[in-house]
């Protein structure tokens, strides 16, 4: 048996597993128990999203949810607020957009670390940027930053973006932009979950207002400079490099960061991008 039979095989078996669990749910009789099996339906919504299949995933994850109780926040939040993302997820993906929407708000109220309410984030912004639904998105990543600590207007002001970008250059120093590849690597899961709500933002950002995106990028090199390099570093030099350009007609510059970018790229084996570099440089 090959390994994709194999693993097909075996996603079946567990099909077949939870499937016969579930048909004997109201025989659950005490928290624990229910609270197992809602365990057993996360890992197969989990299985079936990563075999792409989200109405299977969105059975069991409904499921799943259904067998806690109300007080479940409190007495399992982890298991709870899983079983809910993970759902919001492939209510997304299935076209239920409304039920997913209402969903991600609620958890947006309920996540209780940074790295929780970046996950709630980013996948309200993937919803309203496929809504095309630009200043929601905006709005949504702002009261993420506000969260932080970060007051910043969907508007800002040239002054704002050119301190942000005078704090960059101070950072950088001396040192050629092409050194910046040898940063460390960002390990703090906060900065690098804030990071990921930074790239995500910036299409709607970039459609917004021209000084938003541009203190946007600034600020996620300055995450960079101040906490080492991430996934989202990648992008974001890129689309620095093209704002130094084009806004600020510092080409030279513009191109050392997009090509530091792509070098960062290569340098952590992040082939996944590169289909993102390639929208970056069409738009």
């Amino acid at each position: 048996m090959n390994p994709s039979h194999l693993k097909a095989f075996l996603w079946l078996r567990w099909r077949i597993r939870v499937n016969q669990f579930n048909r004997g749910v109201e025989l659950l009789a005490s928290a624990e128990e229910r609270e197992r099996g809602a365990e057993l339906n996360l890992l197969a919504g989990r299985r079936a999203q990563a075999a792409s299949a989200h109405a299977s995933a969105l059975t069991y994850l409904s499921a799943g949810g259904a067998l806690l109780a109300p007080e479940s926040w409190e007495r399992q939040y982890e298991l709870t607020f899983a079983l809910e993302l993970r759902r919001a997820e492939s209510e997304f993906v299935t076209g239920h957009l409304e039920a997913a929407e209402e969903r991600l708000s609620m958890l947006s109220r309920r996540a209780r670390s940074t790295v929780d309410d970046a996950a709630v984030t980013c996948l309200r912004l993937d919803l309203y940027t496929t809504l095309d639904r630009s200043d929601r998105a905006v709005d949504v990543c702002l009261q993420y930053l506000q969260r932080l600590g970060v007051t910043w207007s969907s508007h800002p002001m040239k002054g704002e973006v050119l301190r942000e970008y005078e704090h960059m250059w101070s950072r950088i120093g001396n040192r050629p932009i092409e050194a910046l590849v040898d940063l460390p690597s960002m390990t703090d899961p906060d900065w690098c979950a804030t990071m990921d709500v930074l790239t995500k933002v910036m299409p709607p950002a970039m459609f917004t207002d021209k000084n938003l995106q541009c203190l946007i990028l600034g600020r996620m090199a300055n995450l960079s400079l101040e906490h080492g390099n991430c996934d989202g570093s990648c992008l974001g030099y890129v689309w620095l490099g093209g704002v130094l350009g084009a806004i600020f007609g510092d080409y030279r510059t513009g191109f050392r960061f997009g090509k530091l970018g792509v070098d960062l790229m290569e340098s952590r084996g992040l082939n996944a991008l590169k289909l993102a570099f390639t929208w970056v440089l069409v738009v």
